[in-house]
């Protein structure tokens, strides 16, 4: 679920503090989501209004908790000068037992809204690097504090946001349910999100989402994924015309991988960790690239990493967004733009009656509006297939199986003319 405008999540949730001095009653702005919003307090004049991170979340994303103040006794411009918002954490392993000491961030750019001369908006920034050593199983505990020169005003009650061992996470899917966003740490874009179509499971499905340690798993050309996530069926739920193949555990790195193909493509959502500047980090050692550079790749155990699809971009709310036709592992790696060459199939043999892994070739990344033709040797086209991701299964536009022989595909994508060629062997 798109978390809201960016004004809107300049608001952290937190607990009404029961110190008698402080007020109970706050003004909520118009169109608030109350069933996210919890509140901190008021003292002197001032109220503190933070939305926490939720208690359990997956790591691959910066801390980013904005906060914002609001003068309580007129709509006169607020003074900033002497105020101080910390949020003081303390990491903790799977055993509860404290890593290291306790850090303080302060609240930047605490500077009155433009719109709203009462209230002052700021952000406390938690780099992902300096909170990787619990990314495999651990938790964050913090509060804030409230400070006016130098004197404390208040300390907020402490919450805790857990990161389970190889994060994961079920979602009960069915015909009126059939989204499932993850949880992070970046309060003011949205969240990764898995949306499938209402015809995607036949029946309800439990959908479980597995977080992948980016330094776990395969690699390509050398480098590390940003993010990585598996997508796993329950056993017993059948997805419409599915076809379940079984990974192999000591290739992919992966236990209790499945590869699903579902028979309608589902939109994939992947929310990316963004510095203050906009680049994004590749690594837990503060390395960077731009957010343009990043591509989705979905992980075959006998091809390894292959282009998923061309994505659409969104800087503003940091998402890679692209469709899929398949429930496996996706991850983002910093290899470029994929292009209209890139996407071509690796694959070039399709085996009637042989094994079921070289039954058809997919046009994987193709987006909806663009298409594949085949043709036979003599230039006679045989079939034609509209993405997004189309799979040609050696059939004629009529549904008979082909003859034995080369034949001879074309897509334009990007303004590209791409032409490969296919063996079908009976």
């Amino acid at each position: 679920m798109m978390k809201k405008a960016l004004w809107i999540v300049c608001l952290l949730a937190a607990a009404v503090l029961s110190e008698p001095r402080m007020a109970a009653a706050v003004q909520l702005p118009i169109g608030l989501d109350l069933s996210r919003i919890q509140f901190v307090g008021t003292v002197s004049n001032l109220q503190l209004i933070a939305k926490t991170m939720p208690a359990q979340a997956f790591y691959g994303k910066h801390i980013v908790m904005p906060v914002e103040v609001l003068q309580t006794n007129g709509t006169a411009q607020i003074n900033p000068a002497g105020l101080q918002i910390n949020l003081v954490y303390a990491l903790f392993d799977i055993s509860s037992s404290q890593i290291g000491q306790s850090v303080s961030v302060p609240v930047t750019n605490l500077d009155p809204n433009p719109y709203k001369p009462n209230v002052l908006v700021g952000s406390a920034f938690v780099p992902r690097q300096d909170f990787s050593v619990i990314r495999n199983g651990g938790s964050i505990v913090y509060h804030f504090e409230l400070t006016q020169n130098g004197q404390s005003l208040f300390t907020t009650q402490t919450y805790r946001t857990t990161f389970v061992n190889q994060d994961q996470q079920q979602f009960q899917l069915g015909t009126a349910i059939n989204s499932a966003p993850l949880p992070d740490t970046d309060l003011t874009d949205v969240e990764t999100t898995f949306n499938f179509p209402s015809n995607a499971f036949s029946q309800p499905t439990v959908l479980t989402v597995q977080g992948q340690d980016p330094d776990s798993i395969p690699t390509l050309q050398g480098q590390a994924p940003v993010l990585a996530y598996s997508l796993i069926t329950s056993a017993g739920t059948t997805p419409s015309s599915q076809a379940t193949l079984s990974w192999n555990p000591s290739v992919a790195g992966i236990s209790g991988m499945f590869a699903t193909q579902l028979n309608s493509p589902y939109q994939i959502i992947m929310s990316y960790p963004a510095n203050p500047d906009g680049s994004v980090p590749i690594d837990i050692n503060g390395h960077t690239t731009n957010a343009s550079n990043l591509a989705p790749y979905f992980y075959d155990p006998s091809k390894g990493w292959v282009p998923a699809a061309r994505p659409s971009l969104d800087t503003t709310l940091h998402t890679i967004t692209f469709t899929a036709t398949t429930l496996q592992t996706y991850a983002l790696f910093a290899t470029g733009p994929l292009s209209a060459t890139a996407i071509r199939p690796m694959q070039r043999i399709i085996t009637i009656n042989g094994a079921p892994q070289n039954a058809s070739i997919t046009f994987q990344g193709l987006a909806a509006g663009e298409s594949v033709h085949i043709f036979d040797i003599r230039g006679r086209r045989v079939a034609t297939l509209n993405g997004p991701n189309p799979v040609w299964a050696a059939k004629d536009d009529s549904g008979r199986t082909v003859e034995s022989g080369i034949y001879i595909y074309q897509y334009t994508s990007q303004g590209t003319l791409v032409s490969g060629v296919i063996n079908v062997v009976k």
